[in-house]
């Protein structure tokens, strides 16, 4: 950390995972546990300073995220993983509808289908439809949360990371969202969900890895309860 006079902290150590097509895995853990961190490192956000992240693309050969080349991984992150944080991040004065079908069209998606589509899931959203042409910037966190979702999982990624989807949201809406991961994975999307909701662990989550301390201390699966 530059600003620390070079103080160096290990983010992540021990991590051994392996995630299957078609699997959904949940991240728990108290903040600060690493799991944001192992998201961004397997989306090269971060890069680690040791180990291997291997992804096996559709032409059975093997890339380790770790040392590949940025053109390499701006390829993989166009056409095969998605990253939904928990904020919308989108250029100012783009209406809702477009920032969603974007994502469609940039990889060769009919722009009509695109917005059928894009509006089929504005409406499983609850998102009101007097807003779907608005700008994100003008909507509640909760609501921008719904379009950050919808364009994450409207391309239908091979991998799928998302980070607390269901934060903010009212029961109705994320039982919608977890429906709608669901129906990816049941396509073969694999999945990496960091939530401290109990309820969408339990709903989505094929295997649970808890973090402490920026290490895995259970590798079993974990059935969670609320309380």
């Amino acid at each position: 950390m530059h600003i620390l006079k070079g103080k160096q902290i290990e983010a992540l150590k021990g991590i051994n995972l392996h995630l299957n097509m078609g699997e959904a895995i949940g991240l728990m853990g108290k903040s600060g546990s690493g799991k944001s961190t192992l998201m961004k490192c397997i989306y090269r956000t971060y890069l680690p300073t040791s180990g291997h992240i291997y992804y096996y693309p559709d032409n059975n050969g093997r890339l380790d995220i770790v040392s590949a080349d940025e053109h390499a991984i701006l390829k993989i992150r166009r056409e095969d993983i998605t990253y939904c944080s928990q904020f919308l991040q989108v250029i100012p004065r783009i209406p809702a509808i477009e920032v969603v079908t974007s994502k469609l069209t940039a990889k060769g998606e009919d722009a009509d289908k695109a917005v059928s589509l894009t509006q089929e899931y504005f409406k499983r959203l609850n998102l009101v439809e007097e807003l779907w042409d608005a700008y994100p910037s003008t909507f509640s966190g909760g609501e921008q949360q719904r379009i950050n979702i919808a364009q994450a999982i409207i391309a239908r990624p091979r991998i799928l990371l998302v980070d607390e989807p269901t934060a903010s949201l009212d029961p109705a809406t994320k039982d919608s969202v977890i429906d709608m991961i669901l129906e990816l994975k049941a396509k073969g999307t694999s999945v990496v969900c960091i939530t401290h909701d109990f309820y969408t662990l339990n709903k989505l989550s094929d295997r649970v890895f808890r973090m402490e301390s920026r290490d895995f201390v259970s590798k079993d699966q974990i059935k969670l309860e609320s309380h």
